[in-house]
């Protein structure tokens, strides 16, 4: 096969899979900057792509070309109205007989706001939910959604983000405490709904060993005021190759986001051997499936039930070198980009072929 995937910029929640594809297809990589200055901040750097052509900034003329030239390839973009202006990239594609393959976050579905997110989504589905090859969304928040939207179930395939991390823990390795380690990887903003988690930590100082806050955002100062100084520490922004050492040394991560439309985080935790609490207003809730990898807590139910599942998790214990090994190996067969190159090759097989009759179900719910 050969793909082209039309994105914002080079992200490390993609590299994985794109790498993965390489060794065994044509890939090449269209994006619209190598890297958003936001990122940076938040201590991305550009990953390394291997045996992949990558495009940047290109112009009409040599999206043109690049199209003409690729009549054959399956076209994966980003997004509905995101990238490239995806609903003209959709029609240019159309013009050549091709219908590209979507890729895309749930909308936020709560409230006012989310009612007027589906009369969008709704009207977009209208107009292009013919022109359009399989849809991925990520999460089983994505399916709902874009099923609620008017996309059809027969080109909805759940969907997520990949990452890599090759991580082994020695069996000899002990823990100097027998109190779980806490950690909250990301922005430091009300969408993250970081206060709500400091606020319940700070009550619950003598079940856990610390919480560990990376990330930086508007909120920070806020947050720090309400904190437990000697049990929750603040680390700013971390570079992105140096979290993994963070969660290699944490059992339990945590995102309590208001809404996430993944939470690649989550895959990273997962990854390193660490159990994940999430809420179902992310789309990586999806990933945490069975008592082993976490919890997922409701939303609606409030902050009860966020610290409900905290103490759940906490009454767990710490990760024994066996069970983190048992994650990592399980991370590593259901969520690597390995896998999602096989997923991806099973779903873009499949709809190629019009068997509308075979459900796919992704590697991590097998």
């Amino acid at each position: 096969m050969r793909f082209v995937f039309w994105q914002g910029c080079i992200s490390i929640h993609q590299n994985a899979l794109l790498n993965a594809l390489a060794k065994r297809h044509t890939v090449t990589l269209v994006v619209e900057q190598k890297i958003h200055q936001e990122r940076i901040s938040e201590g991305w750097e550009i990953p390394e792509l291997k045996h992949i052509s990558i495009i940047t900034a290109p112009d009409k003329q040599e999206i043109l070309k690049l199209i003409k030239r690729e009549k054959n390839a399956e076209h994966i973009v980003s997004g509905l109205d995101t990238v490239f202006k995806s609903y003209h990239l959709i029609s240019l594609l159309n013009c050549y007989g091709i219908k590209p393959h979507i890729y895309a976050e749930p909308y936020n579905p709560s409230g006012f706001l989310g009612f007027i997110r589906f009369v969008k989504y709704r009207l977009l589905a209208l107009k292009y939910r013919n022109r359009i090859g399989a849809f991925l969304a990520t999460g089983k928040l994505g399916v709902y959604c874009y099923k609620k939207a008017g996309f059809s179930t027969k080109r909805l395939f759940e969907w997520g983000y990949f990452t890599d991390i090759q991580a082994v823990i020695s069996s000899s390795e002990q823990k100097s405490s027998t109190l779980p380690r806490l950690i909250y990887i990301g922005k430091l903003d009300k969408r993250k709904n970081v206060h709500t988690l400091l606020e319940i930590c700070s009550k619950q100082v003598k079940n856990y060993m610390v919480l560990s806050v990376i990330g930086c955002g508007p909120e920070e100062s806020f947050l720090k005021t309400i904190s437990n100084q000697a049990k929750i520490k603040f680390y700013g922004t971390v570079p992105h190759k140096d979290i993994y050492k963070h969660l290699l040394s944490s059992d339990i991560l945590i995102l309590p986001s208001l809404f996430d439309g993944w939470g690649a985080v989550v895959n990273e935790a997962l990854q390193c051997g660490c159990r994940a609490i999430t809420s179902d207003h992310c789309g990586a809730a999806s990933l945490i499936n069975s008592l082993s990898k976490g919890s997922v807590f409701p939303l609606k139910k409030g902050s009860l039930s966020l610290e409900s599942a905290i103490l759940t998790e906490i009454n767990k214990g710490i990760l024994s070198p066996a069970k983190r090994n048992s994650l990592i190996e399980w991370a590593q067969k259901t969520i690597s980009g390995e896998a999602a190159a096989n997923y991806l090759e099973e779903i873009i097989t499949t709809y190629n072929n019009k068997n509308s009759a075979m459900q796919i179900i992704p590697p991590w719910d097998k």
